[in-house]
């Protein structure tokens, strides 16, 4: 007999039941998860927190970075990306910018940065911007990235970002900052890495994840 809607008068709706059919009118589109690392206490300090394998298989990637904590204080977060070849480093390889605003007072005192030929693409807000990343207990940064590489669109990489920052006097609000921004790779590359570190000392704690987008 074939069962239109489920209700206690067709089904003990107590018990268990297997099903064989087919489920249509859904979207199996959406983010699938790829890999993720947690560093979670002081004594395992890395230079940096890299990142490879990633494919052809997305056009876009998002990558959620939770509670980045840094063993300098007053410091940028930045980040790369490279292919088979390895990471580009090079002092022109990239273009940036953001704005954003620190909440030591009351006004909206909006403030931007950009670059347009850097070793790296600048994140999270630097020591020339109000609201650096700060080390003291309670503080760090939290950015969620999405990372266009381009390779099935014949276009050179580019990232886009929104992020909080806890630095100087943070906990007080004083400290607290937001950014928002983006930047490029200045060449058509098969992006299949991604490396994250701050401008100065080494990361001590936090959780970066990595998700592809399904355009299906």
């Amino acid at each position: 007999m074939s069962v239109t809607k489920a209700n206690a008068d067709v089904l003990d709706l107590t018990d268990a039941y297997a099903f064989s059919g087919t489920v249509t009118g859904t979207n199996a589109g959406g983010l699938v998860f790829i890999a993720t690392t947690n560093l979670a206490a002081a004594g395992t300090d890395v230079s940096s927190m890299d990142f490879t394998g990633l494919t052809a298989d997305y056009d876009t990637y998002m990558i959620r970075v939770s509670d980045m904590h840094p063993t300098a204080d007053n410091t940028a977060f930045y980040m790369r990306m490279g292919d088979s070849g390895g990471l580009d480093t090079g002092g022109s390889d990239y273009a940036w910018g953001y704005n954003g605003d620190n909440f030591n007072d009351a006004t909206h005192d909006k403030q931007a940065l950009c670059d347009n030929a850097d070793g790296q693409i600048a994140v999270g807000a630097g020591p020339s911007f109000v609201g650096a990343v700060g080390n003291a207990t309670g503080e760090g940064i939290s950015t969620t990235i999405w990372l266009n590489h381009g390779r099935n669109n014949d276009m050179a990489p580019t990232v886009s970002f929104l992020t909080a920052t806890m630095g100087d006097n943070g906990l007080t609000g004083q400290g607290t900052s937001y950014t928002v921004g983006g930047g490029s790779r200045l060449a058509e590359i098969d992006v299949d890495r991604v490396s994250f570190f701050f401008a100065s000392g080494s990361i001590v704690s936090g959780r970066i994840s990595i998700y592809g987008l399904s355009n299906s």
